[in-house]
């Protein structure tokens, strides 16, 4: 005998409470146990107790936006899918969502059904795994949260910075070339100056090196940096 088909829980926060109704009856239709809240506070509090499969998130909303309740979402280490629904449509706002932690992003207006579409194949793609820490000797670097630490304590460190630091961590112990890091961090050889990587590397040695009296990153002249392991 076949026992009764699983019903995926969604949680809709949308402030408009007619907007978050109507999604509600819709993905009730469609099979879905939905529940709707109104203001990203009890969004947030309501997601951190671990009983939903997925969630619709406004971002504009009181109390809280929905990227904060993406990012605080992610910084608990909880990996259910975060649906983005908006009318913000620049790809500035689209970048934001996702480096918020969201998994997909939906323009309004938008087609009920293709909401439904979208939570169908964000649930079956399964929860994902959070990215593992990157260690080097004292040195550690968490992918998710952007945070540096040396022998403990944490670094603080600017966008750019974090990036050449990723960049020089995943490839610990071996040379990265310029070129490598020109791309991988500013996205173009020829876009910037071409003592760029130099200064941005001196100023990762005095924020990671010059309080501890220590040496972690080779220049090797001609070739790229290496961070020691």
């Amino acid at each position: 005998m076949v026992g009764p088909i699983p019903k995926f829980k969604v949680l809709v926060i949308e402030d408009d409470v007619v907007l978050a109704s109507v999604i509600r009856s819709y993905l009730s239709e469609e099979g879905f146990q939905a529940e709707c809240t109104h203001d990203g506070a009890s969004g947030l509090e309501l997601l951190r107790q671990g009983t939903f499969d997925l969630a619709v998130i406004d971002i504009l909303m009181p109390k809280m936006t929905g990227l904060e309740i993406c990012e605080a979402i992610r910084q608990l280490n909880t990996w259910m899918p975060l649906i983005l629904i908006t009318a913000l449509s620049g790809i500035n706002e689209k970048l934001q969502g996702f480096n918020a932690g969201a998994d997909d992003y939906i323009v309004k207006p938008f087609s009920l059904a293709e909401l439904a579409a979208r939570i169908n194949a964000n649930i079956r793609r399964g929860k994902k795994v959070r990215p593992a820490m990157l260690t080097a000797g004292s040195l550690s670097f968490d992918p998710l949260t952007r945070q540096v630490w040396n022998y403990g304590f944490e670094i603080e460190l600017a966008r750019r910075e974090a990036d050449l630091f990723e960049c020089l961590i995943r490839k610990a112990g071996y040379v990265v070339a310029r070129r490598q890091l020109l791309l991988s961090v500013w996205g173009s050889e020829d876009a910037v100056a071409s003592n760029i990587i130099d200064q941005y590397v001196n100023r990762l040695r005095r924020k990671l090196d010059k309080p501890f009296g220590t040496k972690s990153i080779d220049t090797l002249h001609s070739l790229g940096y290496r961070l020691r392991v």
